[in-house]
């Protein structure tokens, strides 16, 4: 999976990513934002293949499907907080 979302990522769509993410830190956030397009989620989870990364990621409860959850998913149920 690695090889082939490199190959659609910088050969085909001609993108590169520039600098590393932390190696020395367990755990961080990352936030992407703004998303500007509903093809931000499907590049972002090619970045995540082809750099090998073991990424989790949170999105509100409506826009998930079963398969969502073999890539590491999770639901916000906004009803759930009474705040």
């Amino acid at each position: 999976m690695k090889t082939f979302t490199r190959f659609i990522l910088h050969t085909i769509f001609g993108w590169k990513t520039v600098g590393e993410f932390p190696k020395d830190l367990k755990k961080y956030v990352l936030i992407a934002a703004p998303h500007t397009h509903w093809v931000d989620f499907f590049l972002g989870l090619g970045v995540k293949y082809s750099k090998g990364l073991r990424v989790n990621y949170i999105g509100k409860a409506s826009l998930f499907k079963p398969a969502a959850r073999k890539c590491r998913s999770g639901p916000i149920h906004p009803s759930a907080n009474p705040d």
